[in-house]
């Protein structure tokens, strides 16, 4: 299943790097994602989620305040408040604010039209340590074709390495060692 391999994807992350989440919705794979980290190294996990910000793609439940409280709610209950971060903002904004540490786990569950996969991976690239994994969410999903459509333009282009297709869900790469 699409969670086990997030957690032990999760559980390989360096105590000094981070995870980062890239839509949160209601903090489910985030807290298997921390659960994993706890197992293997302890790294912490930083969730970014627009929950009810003005101009998501996305509506109800998505969009709505219950929806962000819950995944507040859900961290704090199931005792990872220390390990995970909620933030409340869009993708491309927080990696340009971003002052963590460097990046070794990647999940891309955000907007999933090819553009905005492609602006997150090019906006996330700089905080990535080196070796970092990205995870990219639906890859074969019929009714969101730009998350494959990203990825294997990416792969294509030599920026990531050819991604390996775990549940026909969940694409897995790291970016190609000659990039950037």
């Amino acid at each position: 299943d699409v969670m086990a391999v997030l957690v032990d994807l999760a559980a390989d992350v360096a105590a000094d790097e981070a995870i980062v989440e890239l839509g949160v919705f209601e903090g489910k794979t985030a807290l298997y994602m921390a659960w994993g980290a706890q197992q293997g190294h302890g790294a912490c996990l930083w969730g970014v989620d627009i929950w009810d910000l003005p101009g998501g793609v996305y509506g109800p439940p998505f969009n709505q305040p219950e929806t962000r409280e819950r995944a507040r709610r859900n961290v704090e209950e199931l005792g990872f408040a220390d390990q995970v971060t909620l933030v409340r903002g869009f993708a491309l904004e927080q990696a340009q604010r971003w002052e963590g540490p460097p990046i070794g786990l990647l999940f891309l569950d955000d907007d999933h039209s090819r553009e905005a996969v492609l602006a997150n991976v090019e906006a996330w690239t700089p905080h990535l340590a080196d070796g970092a994994v990205l995870a990219f969410d639906d890859y074969d999903h019929p009714d969101w074709p730009g998350v494959a459509e990203a990825v294997d333009e990416l792969v294509a282009a030599g920026t990531l390495e050819p991604a390996t297709i775990h549940h026909n869900r969940l694409a897995v790469t790291r970016m190609e060692q000659a990039y950037g």
